[in-house]
């Protein structure tokens, strides 16, 4: 989160204990209050080659990442985990942080994935993030996605044993009769896309137009 005054207003309002980084990622400390340097030094990272630059940005934040420190901050609070509960969308930060914890607390770890990691299912592959990516899988006590056929996807591609991947779905239960009263009178359809369209693959505008042309068959 980049609006400091934002981030502490959602950290007062957490039920829970917020442990927060001096980094952003695996930039020099000096770099970390100008997005311009940020942005020179991932330059730099792509002059040393592709392999670094990606290793760089999906995990470098968590290869960082003083684990001891935050160890330290939950004795000094008279608190042990159970398991570390590591999340993950497009980049491999918070599964990497999340094992290197568990490792060192000798504790079990969760990987939950929302999206597909960026060269390693999202966009073209690269070796060395798929290579990470296996064995995050296969390191973790189990692993939560929000999407059944991408459950489907990694039991057949990276062999998961099915009882070790569950599916959790980002909604809520409602009873469909109490969604009729929010039903509007007039025939207009407003949809919102709230995401990102590369233009590349599946994250393109065709294919929100050819999601939205199948849903509106399926409605009539």
């Amino acid at each position: 989160m980049t609006n400091p005054h934002m981030q502490r207003d959602v950290d007062s309002m957490f039920p829970g204990i917020v442990i927060r980084t001096n980094h952003s990622g695996d930039y020099p400390i000096i770099f970390e209050r100008s997005a311009l340097t940020k942005r020179l030094w991932r330059g730099f990272w792509k002059v040393c080659g592709e392999n670094v630059y990606w290793s760089k940005l999906s995990w470098g934040w968590a290869e960082r990442l003083d684990v001891k420190k935050i160890i330290k901050t939950l004795q000094e609070k008279n608190l042990r985990p159970t398991f570390i509960w590591g999340v993950s969308s497009n980049y491999l930060e918070g599964a990497v942080a999340a094992e290197r914890i568990s490792k060192e607390l000798d504790i079990p770890w969760v990987f939950e994935l929302h999206d597909p990691p960026r060269r390693a299912g999202l966009g073209s592959d690269l070796m060395i993030v798929k290579r990470r990516f296996q064995d995050l899988l296969n390191n973790a006590s189990h692993i939560v996605v929000n999407a059944e056929s991408y459950r489907e996807y990694l039991i057949k591609n990276y062999s998961i044993y099915p009882q070790k991947i569950t599916t959790i779905y980002l909604t809520y239960e409602r009873r469909m009769q109490e969604f009729e009263k929010d039903i509007p009178k007039n025939t207009k359809f407003t949809t919102v896309y709230a995401g990102f369209l590369s233009g590349k693959g599946d994250r393109s505008l065709k294919s929100v137009i050819l999601a939205l042309s199948d849903a509106f068959k399926k409605i009539r």
